[in-house]
């Protein structure tokens, strides 16, 4: 486990610093209240990764995939989430097993389903406006 703090300038600094860290890993689940930042830091890491095009949080339609400079980027937002039979209509599983880097935001619907994967736990508080706190956990 590892935590830091970091100021919102600082968030594509914290990006890098996270996929160092994470190398080798591709699931990563962000946890935090909203406005804790969890789609800024995924949109760094999606530039990180190479990703070209805009990135913004799929709220409405639960997986947004980008071009990577290595392949696919997923990005899911399970806040509007109801059931976990959405996720098995749209493939949920094949995603995982993609070795593809996956974003999740939202996860706990999905979290203990999850356990037997290799993944990396992102903790996300809002200290100030302009400062967040992470926490960083390999499962």
């Amino acid at each position: 486990m590892m935590e830091w703090n970091y100021s919102i300038r600082d968030t594509g600094d914290t990006a890098a610093r996270l996929l160092a860290l994470a190398s080798g890993s591709n699931l990563f689940l962000l946890i935090g209240q909203l406005g804790a930042g969890k789609t800024t830091l995924i949109k760094s890491v999606c530039q990180h990764l190479g990703v070209q095009e805009p990135t913004s949080s799929p709220t409405f339609s639960l997986v947004n995939t980008y071009s990577g400079a290595a392949g696919p980027v997923y990005h899911f937002d399970l806040y509007r989430l109801k059931s976990l039979g959405e996720l098995a209509d749209i493939g949920f599983t094949e995603y995982l097993d993609s070795q593809c880097p996956v974003f999740i935001e939202w996860p706990e619907l999905v979290i203990d389903q999850l356990d037997e994967i290799p993944q990396v736990r992102i903790y996300l508080s809002a200290e100030s406006p302009d400062s967040r706190h992470i926490r960083v956990e390999f499962i």
